[in-house]
């Protein structure tokens, strides 16, 4: 049998003004790793690593935009005001903490992927979210924002390989009978929309669906 190489699986949760890219903006974004090697001796395939990344995007220039949309479909604000006051202080009404540019969001993503994923090649550094096409489409931008306002040269490279996993799609082709739209989701968020505790949830979520795979 073939051995297979270790993968890393970058389970992803972002935060934003809107559920489009297009018309939003990003407010946080929180990666937790998954560490998959199905060869172990043991029947522990896949377990969390003990880092994890979280990073408050600074957007106040663009909330006076965003406070006027109450009422546009895409936009996340009316949904953000019915939620816990931790996840809204963290995502944007708290002034005190610490935000970030997207110049050194995209730089700090870049370095935390190489960080934990060492010498695994690049297509072994799996991003992986519930659903992938949310998640995946604000990291896309915010790289596409960065290098159109910095210029290629000065942005790191996306660290993922171009395919991604969808934790939700994964959750129903093993429990179809669950349903469409809950399987994959096992694990409660310790502060829910919080982007760092929903990728750990993600991320539990993603162990066990790898540790109860049956060909694991």
């Amino acid at each position: 049998m073939t051995k297979i190489t270790p993968t890393v699986f970058f389970s992803v949760d972002v935060e934003t003004t809107s559920t489009d890219p297009n018309t939003g903006h990003l407010l946080t974004v929180g990666i937790q790793p998954v560490w998959w090697e199905p060869d172990r001796p043991d029947n522990v395939k896949a377990w969390l690593d003990a880092d994890n990344f979280y990073l408050r995007v600074n957007q106040r220039q663009n909330y006076p935009e965003w406070f006027k949309t109450l009422t546009d479909p895409t936009s996340t604000l009316s949904w953000w005001l019915k939620q816990n006051e931790h996840a809204q202080a963290e995502a944007f009404r708290d002034d005190n903490l610490m935000r970030y540019d997207e110049y050194t969001t995209v730089v700090e993503i870049a370095m935390f992927v190489q960080r934990v994923s060492g010498n695994v090649p690049l297509t072994n550094r799996v991003f992986a979210a519930n659903p992938v096409t949310f998640d995946r489409a604000w990291i896309d931008a915010l790289w596409t924002n960065v290098w159109f306002s910095h210029g290629r040269s000065d942005i790191p490279a996306m660290p993922f390989h171009y395919r991604s996993l969808c934790l939700r799609s994964m959750g129903f082709g093993q429990r179809p009978r669950a349903g469409w739209d809950t399987p994959g989701r096992t694990h409660d968020s310790a502060v829910p929309h919080h982007a760092l505790e929903d990728a750990i949830a993600q991320a539990k979520d993603l162990c066990d669906l790898l540790n109860e795979a049956p060909d694991a």
